[in-house]
């Protein structure tokens, strides 16, 4: 080989062998991204709208009245803290690696936006008073951690892949952003909560039924029908479910305001009243069934028992200072009771008192139960057969 020819060999190996270390530097050293924030110095205050879109449905959040409302269920309150929380958590993401998809690998990882259909992501908007857009995250695919061979989708979460340009950067955070699965998670449904160990009596009335009308029997825990045969008995099992049937009562969706009372069947309801033993009084009026599920309408509200007047004793001139404190003392320790359950159902019915919901056919079933399902017959023992091969006596 001529010495020209081994020459430009040499330089080309030489060069070829600097883009090799080169590139397999770059590719080697960390991005500059990795522990920066993901969506930046996010305006947290000037948030006023929150759009989550998916491949099949589009919920909005909104600030009205200095009160977040979700604007897909008649601007019904929803859950602040939940709301508070998922932003500071979206502020405070931090890149974790940045990661290099080919665009066919984008589907995989949802790394599309949700309009390009079933690989589309979650794309979360972030707007202010005037609909500028102050920040959004494109949501995807949890990376998922095995020992086995599923691979990264496979597995344990462990960390999800964002981007913050609609997909066109993709990092790998280390938070799993579960907040945003379901829309229906931004609203509080827990309605009222009250343990069935607290309920001393139910009544149940209504249009063209018998009432029904349990209390605690003498001494007693249990639910009983002070109308109850000689030869009849309660099923304990249905009367416990009466009794807790106000115990995390949740509703499945809020129904349109603008349906009457003849629609909701409101203008003819069943009415469940339980009461507590330190005198609180849960109504649930129960309507008709909604046209496209076995769920019923339903309205709730609270009152209390009014307070007995109690005679105060007069002196006896025979009360010692301590037991004259004592009193007083137990006495404003009744006033600040009452006064806080006073603010508690004031509470609960600014809460309730507005909407129609719509509660779960098994529970709503539960407070239409009637005599002829909590009560059932005792069955009478057959008499004893005489023993094959014992004569009978006359």
């Amino acid at each position: 080989m001529k010495t020209k020819n081994l020459i430009v060999l040499l330089v080309i190996a030489v060069v070829l062998g600097g883009v090799a270390m080169w590139s397999q530097r770059s590719k080697e050293e960390p991005s500059e991204m990795i522990g920066q924030l993901v969506l930046g110095e996010l305006p947290l205050n000037d948030i006023a709208t929150i759009v989550v879109t998916t491949p099949s449905s589009t919920s909005r959040l909104a600030k009205a009245n200095e009160i977040w409302v979700s604007e897909d269920a008649y601007s019904y309150p929803a859950d602040f803290v939940r709301i508070k929380a998922a932003m500071l958590k979206l502020g405070d993401l931090k890149v974790g690696q940045v990661v290099e998809v080919e665009a066919g690998g984008r589907g995989a990882m949802k790394m599309l936006l949700p309009t390009s259909g079933p690989d589309g992501g979650t794309l979360v908007e972030m707007l202010d008073v005037s609909d500028r857009r102050v920040g959004a995250l494109l949501i995807g695919e949890s990376r998922k951690r095995s020992g086995g061979a599923q691979g990264q989708f496979g597995g344990t979460p462990d960390g999800q892949f964002v981007s913050p340009d609609e997909g066109k950067t993709v990092v790998l955070v280390k938070d799993n952003l579960y907040e945003f699965d379901s829309a229906d998670d931004w609203i509080e449904k827990e309605l009222v909560s009250v343990p069935g160990t607290d309920v001393t009596s139910v009544r149940i009335t209504g249009p063209e039924r018998e009432v029904l009308e349990l209390g605690l029997a003498d001494g007693g825990a249990d639910l009983v029908l002070a109308t109850l045969g000689a030869k009849e008995e309660m099923d304990s099992s249905k009367v416990n479910g009466i009794k807790s049937a106000l115990s995390y009562l949740r509703f499945e969706a809020v129904a349109d305001p603008a349906l009457s009372d003849a629609d909701l069947g409101m203008d003819r309801p069943v009415e469940f009243v339980s009461t507590t033993q330190n005198g609180e009084i849960y109504t649930v009026q129960i309507g008709a069934k909604s046209p496209d599920s076995e769920n019923r309408y339903a309205r709730v509200r609270v009152a209390l028992q009014p307070v007995e007047p109690v005679a105060e004793a007069a002196p006896d001139g025979e009360q010692t200072a301590e037991e004259i404190q004592a009193a007083a003392a137990e006495k404003t320790r009744h006033a600040e009771e009452r006064a806080k359950q006073e603010l508690k159902v004031a509470e609960l019915n600014k809460k309730l008192a507005p909407w129609t919901y719509l509660l779960a056919s098994y529970k709503s079933d539960t407070m239409l139960s009637t005599r002829d399902q909590i009560v059932k017959a005792i069955e009478e023992e057959a008499p004893e057969s005489p023993e094959a091969g014992t004569p009978e006596t006359e």
